[in-house]
């Protein structure tokens, strides 16, 4: 198994400029993966929900086109529009098997190349519309894309990216390769091509192992005679992936430093298959002792399949669980099952077979015996569920499950480490091979989506600014906002938001307009008011200015050990970066027992260094901001800790600069500012953490103490100025 390239090269471009990334397409969701360059290591990517994983979910609404989380939301409301198991149908019509729980019409004609949906969608003069599975994976891609250019940033180079599938059959790697050209044609984030190769599960899980282990890859070198796994040094270890759609088991042939891929093989069974065997389980029970059917395509078959699988999870650990289903059903009544793990087992009892019988064909395919398997390695959430760690010991042998790596990611991992070894090419924009009709339909929805999107900006621009603009009346210059001619003002332009007009507005023009103008009232009714906003803000800039030249003042007089500000010396990027880890090392230490002056002034120490650094690439400077900002950030704890409030605030921005998506910095920003009293400030900083960490206890509890505290201010100050007035 090489990769499969969309080869779209002439020239080559040098290995080092690559920015190598890999994807893990999941039949439940998409995990992303960048390989550093500078450290041979690989970082998993979050989304805007700080989650590894997007679903992969489609759902059409109206004119709306919808992805992810979003799409998932929308299922409540729209199964009959909502696609879940889009990955599945990239198998083609012979390969494809529909879900009982799929609600969309699916259309397998054997005659057509892919798999196609009807679905209710507004495009032109249509209401409805028949799109093939490349059509609907493109929004898989253009997401990937987006947020694959948006970690690029500024830097340059060639963009490698392999996709790890269930398999590299001819009709899934036609239809995401299709999908993909479909998404480079027409997305307008794309700053430039990208090279895809298409590699299966069993390639990325023997990657991950060489990653985890430090093994050379010795399948290319055993092909071309350069190098062979000497059978007598070497074992045969097993990796098992057990995921949401899919189980696959790949044989290595591993030496002290190299290993081979056997081989590999995969079945259509995963987690999915028992959440719908506990469901029959659960529907079964409804039935006979309730008289209650469940369908499996409505919101209640959806609703149990939802808590059969949390049930799966917890049976995972434990030895019984509760599924309670309050208001459920025709008639909203509330019902709780008790079901086992035993139970689960025994209804899962054909999938085990199943299951068994993949891996003594995997065994039988690489000529393998279960006695010389030395360790099977377990990797996907599957491969939690005690039957299945049961049957691979029946089948293997005792003794022989290890957990070494990543559970959950190894497959983004593998994927990321495939394409460190990907050669670069000349990639094109252009969907070659692509129906033209295809093409022209797809750049029409995405101009719809475009102007959608830019509709419900333009609308919440205007929904924010009315917002904004009351809670003046309550600020810090209330007393020169003028709530007799303004608040009218706002009313009517909240009243217009809710009319025909606005409702059916098709043009983002239609609020950009109508925000100018409302804007352009407000402001001449209390010019009073922005103006002294406007003065408070420059005071305020002119005040942070002064505090930090003062800062960096005392820091100069600091006594410098290691003479840092005359350290001249041009060390190379390894060399300095050991001083830096040292005097990091050197404050944590400090600082865990208490010493935080002296942990302070390692960790300034630490800083220094890193300005130290010269000729870096684009991948080292990202490594070192990676560093300073989080030196900042253990500087603002050690300020917290001696109440300098106000040095606290400007390390977590300082930290924050170079790393906008750490809700540790914004929790201790909130702290810093609940300290100082500007509760609007920590506000906002609360918030903003909790957008990257959804729930945090921490940052929950805070931003509502921080609320009540910004409350309990504006009424005193509200009184103060009636008093004044009264």
């Amino acid at each position: 198994g090489m990769p499969q390239r969309d080869k779209m090269a002439e020239n080559s471009t040098p290995a080092a400029a690559a920015l190598r990334y890999g994807v893990d397409f999941g039949s439940d969701g998409y995990t992303l993966s960048y390989f550093n360059n500078a450290t041979a290591t690989v970082d998993l990517l979050v989304n805007e929900l700080s989650s590894r994983k997007t679903p992969i979910a489609v759902s059409f609404q109206g004119r709306h086109r919808l992805f992810g989380n979003a799409a998932l939301d929308a299922a409540n409301t729209n199964l009959k529009n909502t696609l879940l198991h889009v990955l599945d149908a990239s198998a083609g019509p012979e390969g494809f098997k529909p879900s009982p729980f799929e609600c969309c019409t699916v259309l397998t004609d054997d005659s057509a190349d892919q798999v196609r949906f009807e679905v209710a969608y507004e495009l032109a003069d249509a209401t409805t519309a028949i799109l093939s599975t490349s059509q609907v994976l493109v929004l898989a891609w253009k997401d990937i894309l987006r947020r694959v250019f948006q970690h690029v940033g500024t830097r340059e180079g060639d963009v490698i990216l392999v996709a790890a599938l269930p398999d590299t059959k001819s009709p899934r790697v036609a239809c995401l390769r299709e999908a993909f050209q479909l998404a480079q044609a027409s997305h307008n984030g794309t700053a430039r091509p990208v090279q895809v190769s298409y590699v299966s599960r069993g390639e990325t899980a023997a990657a991950c192992y060489q990653y985890r282990y430090k093994l050379a890859d010795g399948q290319a070198k055993a092909e071309t005679g350069e190098t062979k796994v000497e059978t007598d040094e070497t074992k045969v270890v097993g990796v098992l992936d057990v995921g949401h759609g899919y189980t696959s088991l790949t044989l290595l042939k591993c030496s002290d430093t190299h290993s081979q891929t056997l081989g590999s093989t995969t079945v259509p069974i995963g987690c999915r298959q028992v959440d719908e065997q506990l469901f029959d389980l659960v529907a079964a029970e409804l039935a006979s002792k309730h008289k209650l059917t469940v369908d499996a395509q409505s919101k209640a078959g959806s609703r149990l399949l939802k808590a059969c699988s949390k049930a799966r999870q917890v049976l995972s650990a434990n030895t019984t669980t509760d599924i309670v289903l309050e208001s459920f059903g025709e008639y909203g009544k509330d019902y709780v099952f008790k079901p086992t793990r035993e139970q689960l087992e025994t209804q899962c009892q054909s999938l085990v077979e199943e299951m068994s019988a993949a891996i003594t064909e995997g065994l039988a395919q690489c000529d393998v015996t279960a006695e010389t398997v030395t360790a099977l390695e377990l990797i996907g959430g599957g491969t939690c569920i005690p039957f299945v760690q049961a049957l691979a010991t029946t089948v293997l042998g005792p003794d022989k499950l290890r957990t070494t790596l990543d559970r959950v990611c190894a497959t983004a991992i593998g994927a990321a480490i495939v394409a460190s070894r990907v050669t670069p090419e000349r990639a094109s924009k252009n969907a070659e091979g692509v129906a033209q009709d295809l093409v022209d339909t797809e750049v029409r929805m995405q101009e719809q989506d475009d102007a959608i999107r830019k509709l419900h900006s333009a609308r919440n621009a205007l929904e924010s600014y009315i917002f904004d603009t009351r809670k003046l009346r309550n600020g810090d210059f209330a007393a020169k906002f003028n709530s007799e001619t303004t608040l009218p003002v706002l009313e009517a332009a909240e009243d217009w938001l809710y009319s025909d007009e606005a409702e059916k507005a098709q043009d983002a023009e239609v609020y950009t307009r109508k925000l100018a103008t409302v804007q352009s009232e407000v402001e001449s009714l209390n010019g009073e008011l922005f103006e002294a906003m406007k003065q408070a803000e420059v005071a305020k800039a002119e005040k942070q200015a002064l505090e930090k030249a003062q800062w960096e003042a005392e820091a100069a007089l600091e006594p410098k050990e290691d003479k840092l500000l005359h350290d001249t010396r041009k060390l190379k990027k390894a060399d300095r970066l050991k001083l830096v880890i040292r005097n990091k090392e050197e404050a944590t230490e400090l600082f865990k027992g208490g010493n935080f002056g002296h942990a302070t002034e390692r960790y300034i120490r630490a800083l220094g260094h890193c300005r130290q650094f010269f000729d870096l690439t684009p991948d080292d400077e990202e490594e070192i901001n990676g560093v300073q900002a989080t030196l900042h950030l253990n500087l603002a704890m050690c300020y917290i800790k001696q109440s300098a409030w106000k040095k606290a605030l400007y390390s977590c921005q300082e930290s924050l600069k170079l790393k906008a998506d750490n809700p540790k910095a914004y929790y201790r920003m909130a702290v810093a500012c609940e300290q100082l009293k500007t509760y609007d400030e920590g506000v906002n900083a609360a918030r903003k953490g909790l957008t990257l960490a959804a729930g945090d206890p921490a940052l929950t509890k805070l931003a509502a103490r921080l609320e009540a505290k910004e409350a309990k201010r504006k009424a005193a100050e509200k009184k103060n100025y009636a008093k004044m007035f009264s």
